[in-house]
């Protein structure tokens, strides 16, 4: 278990704590609906807060494996996530925070899909500008891209692919980490939902709202709402060996697959005097286990083949200094302005942003190559010439103690 894991499993439970004060339980469908729209009600005026800090850390855990008398497949990822960030909602936005991800994974199929490294980064957003400075620590390099150094502005995170373990997309536009759970509210109908009253260690009254699914009613849930969570997402990343759909049908089937041991858990906390948010916790374990592969892919004889899939999530939020009067960073003073780095591709293939010609049919060249002459899968470019990523950027630039995040709103275990 790496050191960050151990962190956030310790911040986890220092955080959880919460002095009881009753609780009310075995709520009727109408009780259910009201609670679910003060909870939605509650995430959406976190877009209207004029400032905020936030602490989240995410952990997650995926092991994958396919068994059959032909083909061994095992894919293992972990990934531990936190981050810490002050936010100014101004007319001109001003953010910054510090990540850290550290992530995982091994592929037995596949050499390319094993890796393991840590990614850290201060982040910066001033005068609508964007700035990263981040720096990685990894076991092997080989297949990695450089990391930029030093301070970088930012304009499009989609084009710094070496820097993707950040989620740069969602700190600089969603600092608060909606994880869209509230999308389809009527999702957690099925689940078992109590109230229970608390006082956080700051002596903030607050509500404690758990919704609980596991089993029949997590897969009923699934069944009427298939995009009622956003973890649906991560079936898109089901191994393609195994699955000959084109569509969403595998989310489907999944989903009418489930584990009966499978589980899902919101924990939200709201201020009593605001109903402003000031936890959030998502745990989720998903299981598929010992499946028949021929019901994920049917050109698969039954019998054939096993499949067995487990999933592990836990995604904790916690807000402070709710419209609090915090104080705007400045922007970097050394920060480079160059493009992110292209590859370059093999001598004789067009960069992908090469102009089109345009010539039309009728004027082409006699001895333009005819379709016969098409190139044959057999001469498609190898992977063989990725850019390797030795160069990586000293640490000397992360956020000082000064600015980060005060913990006096964390409550006692």
């Amino acid at each position: 278990m790496s050191r960050l894991t151990i962190v956030l499993l310790v911040l986890l439970l220092c955080l959880s704590g919460l002095s009881p004060a009753g609780a009310q339980g075995g709520l009727d469908d109408a009780q259910k609906a009201a609670v679910i729209q003060r909870i939605d009600r509650a995430l959406q005026a976190i877009g209207d807060f004029s400032s905020f800090s936030v602490t989240h850390t995410r952990m997650s855990r995926s092991d994958f494996s396919l068994t059959s008398p032909d083909e061994e497949l095992f894919i293992s990822g972990n990934a531990a996530y936190a981050a810490t960030l002050n936010v100014i909602n101004d007319i001109i936005p001003n953010l910054h925070g510090v990540v850290l991800a550290d992530v995982s994974a091994i592929n037995s199929s596949d050499e390319a899909g094993t890796y393991d490294f840590v990614i850290s980064g201060e982040l910066r957003e001033v005068n609508g500008q964007q700035y990263v400075n981040a720096t990685r620590l990894a076991v092997d390099n080989t297949g990695l891209d450089d990391m930029p150094a030093g301070w970088v502005a930012v304009d499009d995170p989609a084009a710094w692919p070496v820097l993707a373990e950040l989620q740069l997309e969602t700190l600089f536009s969603d600092a608060a980490f909606d994880l869209d759970v509230m999308d389809e509210p009527d999702f957690w109908q099925f689940a078992d939902i109590t109230v229970e009253g608390g006082i956080m260690s700051d002596g903030t009254q607050v509500d404690v709202i758990r919704m609980r699914m596991e089993g029949t009613e997590l897969v009923a849930a699934f069944e009427q709402f298939p995009d009622g969570t956003q973890m649906v997402a991560a079936f898109e990343q089901f191994p393609d060996a195994i699955n000959d759909t084109e569509d969403n049908s595998l989310d489907a089937m999944l989903l009418q697959n489930l584990s009966q041991t499978s589980s899902m858990e919101l924990l939200i906390t709201l201020d009593n005097a605001t109903d402003f948010p000031r936890q959030f916790h998502l745990v989720m374990n998903l299981q598929w286990i010992n499946l028949d592969w021929s019901v994920l892919n049917a050109s698969v004889e039954p019998g054939t083949g096993s499949i067995s899939w487990v999933m592990d999530y836990d995604v904790y939020s916690e807000f402070s200094n709710i419209n609090a009067n915090l104080n705007p960073i400045d922007a970097p003073e050394d920060a480079s302005f160059a493009p992110p780095p292209v590859v370059v591709p093999p001598e004789g293939v067009p960069p992908v942003d090469a102009p089109l010609d345009e010539t039309p049919l009728d004027e082409m060249p006699s001895d333009e190559m005819s379709g016969d002459d098409e190139m044959s899968g057999d001469d498609e470019m190898s992977g063989d010439d990725e850019m390797s990523g030795d160069d990586e950027m000293s640490g000397d630039d992360e956020m000082s103690g000064d600015d980060e995040m005060s913990g006096d709103d964390e409550m006692s275990g």
